[in-house]
């Protein structure tokens, strides 16, 4: 029993922390997936389908920017100029869905309020439909007299109803829901996490 007898290690110590620092950890399972769904959601499934009579225009999340800047393509559809729009809202997505894997590589806590880009990106984008669809197509400027008023009128409220009409036609896709569902997800860990 004349062996060496072992060294109990050092003791060592540990640098506090700044503040506002965390440790790194890493995306469970379960945000992993959400992240998952939303780019299936956004890059493989529908967002919008128009449905009139035997015609069927169906379009991606990466499509919403041209929507947005000609909401006439929910009828007309996709046409090949479009094509640099969307690719540059597709490189949008894909720094938001990136943006979720900030808290993996900075350890700050309110790096994981980056878990809450793909929700704010589909907020921003659902408003901005809604107002550039909703809004008159026409301004009533005044100079035009009164009968200018009411012909203004007029076409406003016709264009109004054939939008009213047009819109019982559009619907939401399944990939709008599965990608908004697990961003609120993501979203409300990235804030818990955040807020511990």
């Amino acid at each position: 029993m004349d062996g060496p007898v072992p060294q109990l290690p050092a003791e060592q110590t540990v640098a506090p922390r700044p503040a506002g620092e965390v440790p790194t950890v890493p995306l469970q399972l379960s945000e992993g997936i959400a992240l998952g769904c939303i780019f299936v959601g956004w890059f493989a499934m529908n967002t919008l389908v128009t449905e009139i009579g035997s015609l069927q225009q169906k379009f991606h999340f990466y499509n919403v920017w041209t929507i947005l800047r000609d909401p006439f393509r929910l009828a007309t559809g996709l046409t090949g100029g479009d094509r640099v729009a969307t690719m540059a809202f597709a490189v949008v997505c894909v720094a938001a869905l990136a943006a979720v894997l900030i808290p993996l590589r900075i350890r700050q806590r309110r790096a994981w309020l980056a878990l809450m880009a793909p929700l704010a990106l589909m907020t921003l984008c659902a408003v901005t439909l809604y107002y550039a669809t909703s809004g008159d197509l026409l301004a009533e400027q005044g100079s035009l007299g009164p009968g200018g008023s009411h012909l203004i009128r007029f076409a406003n409220s016709l264009v109004n109803r054939t939008s009213e009409s047009f819109a019982r036609h559009v619907s939401i896709g399944f990939g709008a829901y599965l990608s908004l569902l697990a961003s609120l997800f993501l979203a409300w860990k990235g804030l818990t996490r955040y807020l511990r």
